[in-house]
């Protein structure tokens, strides 16, 4: 068994190191740091000491690019998308999003120089989190737009199918965008490996594309360079059944194995109400079943220091969490 949970929120070294020897006592077996653009301006010499805790308490050290550009997943904002307005994505209303273009090169050059600094810190590898293009429904997004229909995405996509970018969805479009995020992932996955450093995948667990379509998912699980790849079905965030989590575990683990890489399973710690904390347990019973090893969630201690996403009671469920985890290692 693998057993990970997300970091963030905390420099004070000395703090860190405490965490870290908690989580070890507490069965964990890795940390998914969040090394989001702050952490990479002004904390990178911090985040290398971070790391060396990390591992020095017998946990391996994962670094997430929580927020980066708005393009991962994350609560951060981006200093990449306030200083480069002429980057960002133009949505189909003809207004720019508050994301990079994963298309823009600029964008690229600056992932391959987060990549850099992740690897100058000795982390095992990185976590790519929840890549996308924008998403309406998220921070700063406009319910019914979508992009990118950029100076770069609209030729792109005029050149692959021999017409203008409509303004409206198609299969075309979700074609094209679902096909640009593989693109993104292949390159920096390319550029981290090349670096040496491990690559772990988590994508939005969606039902189907935006236009309706069934998801490739070996398209991006086949990424040449990808050593795990996982979903975080978090079933009372998306307000769906326990069954929700089922789904995806068979999924992930189904396609983990097609291309012969490591299956992983994330689970929501976060904005759980009170009466429901056992429910996550049950879900992390029916991943076992499934197959997946690899379990983490989000966050430490149940996200009980941002208050946005806080459960009712983050103490009930951070020790429920635990008890659960020592009984899945025994497992086995």
């Amino acid at each position: 068994m693998k057993l990970g949970t997300s970091y963030f929120g905390n420099r004070i070294l000395r703090h860190v190191a405490e965490d870290m020897q908690q989580l070890k006592r507490q069965n964990f077996t890795y940390v998914v740091h969040c090394f989001n653009e702050n952490d990479y301006q002004f904390y990178r010499q911090q985040m290398k000491k971070i790391v060396d805790v990390t591992h020095e308490a017998g946990l391996e050290a994962y670094m997430d690019p929580w927020g980066v550009g708005k393009v991962f997943g994350g609560e951060s904002f981006s200093n990449f998308v306030c200083c480069n307005l002429d980057k960002l994505q133009i949505l189909n209303d003809g207004k720019p999003g508050g994301m990079a273009c994963p298309m823009e090169p600029t964008f690229r050059k600056f992932m391959v120089d987060w990549i850099e600094a992740v690897v100058e810190t000795g982390a095992d590898g990185i976590f790519w989190d929840e890549p996308h293009f924008a998403l309406p429904n998220w921070l700063g997004g406009r319910p019914g737009a979508w992009g990118c229909r950029c100076s770069i995405c609209s030729p792109l996509f005029r050149e692959r199918f021999g017409y203008e970018m409509p303004t409206e969805m198609c299969a075309d479009v979700a074609m094209y965008l679902e096909d640009g995020i593989q693109d993104f992932l292949a390159f920096v996955i390319g550029e981290a490996k090349k670096r040496g450093t491990r690559n772990v995948l988590c994508m939005l667990p969606h039902e189907e594309t935006i236009y309706g379509a069934p998801m490739d998912w070996d398209k991006f699980a086949g990424i040449k360079g990808l050593d795990a790849f996982g979903m975080d079905p978090y079933f009372e965030w998306a307000k769906k059944d326990i069954d929700y989590v089922e789904k995806y575990a068979k999924l992930t683990k189904e396609v983990a194995d097609r291309n012969g890489i490591d299956s992983q399973l994330w689970f929501q710690a976060f904005k759980i109400a009170s009466g429901r904390e056992k429910l996550q347990i049950e879900a992390m019973e029916l991943a076992h079943k499934a197959g997946v090893r690899d379990f983490a969630v989000w966050g430490f201690e149940a996200c009980d220091q941002i208050s946005w996403i806080r459960p009712d009671d983050p103490e009930k469920m951070w020790a429920l969490i635990v008890e659960e985890f020592g009984r899945l290692l025994k497992k086995g």
